[in-house]
């Protein structure tokens, strides 16, 4: 079935001849969420970081430095010419967690908001991939092991296996998901297809 607004027609008749309707409408979600990290750049800076590059945590000073994670994470509206409300609306959340190759768990990057990534104004869906926009922040002092260890923004210690020793260097996994609110099969949400995707880098350690 397309994905679109329907009207449910239901029609009754007695034995005595009398005729009884009543209507709902419904809105018919069968589009996928829209989630993938397209790029990194050093923050400040338009050069593009792809897949699987170096990055370095010395800004040059002497300084930790920042990394923008550029992608989009979004979910088509179910009807582009009417209003981004529910049920018409009907995203949920998104994340951007980071993971150190063999290190248990996930460092989260960005934790589950409510707004889509571009905004409204932006993209409302259709045949064209949607504009990429900043997605999460990462401040790459989280990932040295001699400064102050940071909560990450689920407010959880960032714990000592996920960072790096000065003259280290480790392959790491930012990862992104994202979720809308139409429910499959009475109990579940839809998801990215394989539950999320993954963007793999390498981050060196290069703080004296």
């Amino acid at each position: 079935m397309a994905t679109g607004k329907y009207s449910l027609l239901l029609k009754v008749e007695d034995t005595g001849g009398d005729t009884y309707y009543d209507i709902q409408r419904v809105f018919i979600d069968n589009e996928g969420i829209k989630a993938k990290i397209k790029e990194l750049k050093y923050t400040g800076t338009a050069a593009s970081i792809p897949p699987c590059t170096d990055i370095l945590i010395n800004d040059g000073t002497g300084n930790a430095r920042s990394l923008d994670i550029m992608g989009y994470a979004t979910d088509p509206l179910i009807d582009v010419d009417l209003a981004p409300h529910l049920p018409n609306d009907n995203f949920d959340k998104y994340k951007v967690l980071i993971q150190k190759q063999g290190a248990p768990g996930n460092i989260t990057i960005k934790n589950n908001t409510s707004s889509p990534i571009p905004n409204r104004a932006t993209w409302k869906g259709g045949a064209i991939e949607p504009p990429t926009d900043v997605l999460g922040l990462l401040d790459l002092s989280w990932l040295d092991a001699d400064s102050p260890a940071p909560l990450d923004d689920a407010g959880v210690p960032i714990p000592a296996s996920h960072r790096l020793t000065r003259g280290t260097s480790c392959t790491y996994v930012i990862k992104s998901y994202a979720d809308d609110k139409t429910i499959v099969n009475e109990g579940t949400d839809h998801h990215i297809p394989g539950g999320y995707y993954s963007f793999p880098v390498k981050i060196v350690n290069d703080l004296l």
